[in-house]
């Protein structure tokens, strides 16, 4: 059965929704690899443990199993990963179907760093951002190491998001930016990065500003920036120009 979709590592969680079985019976793959559904992994009494067997409310499966051999049940999948990833200690796994050498334990990341750096994103494609512009920008926030990027809600992340280092958190909100970043200055000594971006006009004066500085830009790029640098001298804001 298995034809068109071809993948080294086919990596799920819920094997027991049908877009996984359909994936997984149609699809052509080297291995499958596996990671918690909660705690419905390590339950005894969850689907994923105790469905090595049909149950008494899958009759519909069992009897399309009857005839194409496919779906299996629920437990039979987990019997077949090769690997599962978890943050459950492998202990826990003691009344799971998954083999304990198949168990890899992810842990956090021991220490967390405070936020201290953020940039505001800008919907890059309205204000004549070309290609170099866009590689300029995500270079100069890379060097500055920062910690999130909040999107704006008109902005076209594919854009930009492959050109920022793995390490700097994209966010984005379903609040004003401004209230967003004053609620969490309150307990943190933060300075948020902009390009034109006017929700920092409207920030406590304890948050630092940055404003980037890039070449070669366009016209309403300049003039974004431009009107944003006047407003902050007018409102006597300090910020450093970058």
């Amino acid at each position: 059965m298995r034809g068109g979709l071809k993948f080294d590592i086919l990596l799920a969680a819920r094997v027991d929704a049908i877009e996984f079985q359909i994936i997984f019976h149609l699809g052509k793959f080297q291995a499958l690899n596996t990671f918690d559904e909660g705690l419905y992994s390590i339950l005894k009494e969850s689907s994923y443990n105790s469905h090595i067997q049909f149950g008494k409310n899958e009759k519909k499966k069992k009897i399309i199993n009857f005839f194409f051999g496919v779906p299996f049940p629920t437990s039979q999948y987990l019997l077949l990963t090769e690997r599962h990833f978890t943050w459950f200690n492998a202990e826990s796994f003691a009344q799971s179907v998954i083999e304990r050498n198949k168990i890899t334990e992810i842990h956090a990341q021991e220490k967390v760093s405070p936020i201290s750096k953020i940039f505001i994103g800008q919907p890059w494609h309205y204000m004549d951002f070309n290609k170099e512009n866009i590689q300029s920008l995500s270079q100069k926030i890379n060097d500055l190491d920062m910690d999130l990027y909040i999107s704006h809600p008109r902005e076209d992340l594919l854009r930009i998001e492959d050109l920022l280092n793995p390490s700097i958190q994209i966010i984005s909100l379903d609040q004003d930016i401004e209230l967003f970043l004053n609620k969490i200055a309150s307990n943190n000594n933060i300075r948020v990065f902009t390009f034109g971006s006017s929700a920092v006009v409207h920030l406590e004066a304890s948050i630092k500003i940055s404003v980037m500085k890039l070449k070669d830009l366009g016209v309403m790029a300049q003039s974004i920036q431009t009107n944003l640098i006047n407003a902050l001298k007018k409102l006597h804001k300090d910020y450093e120009s970058i």
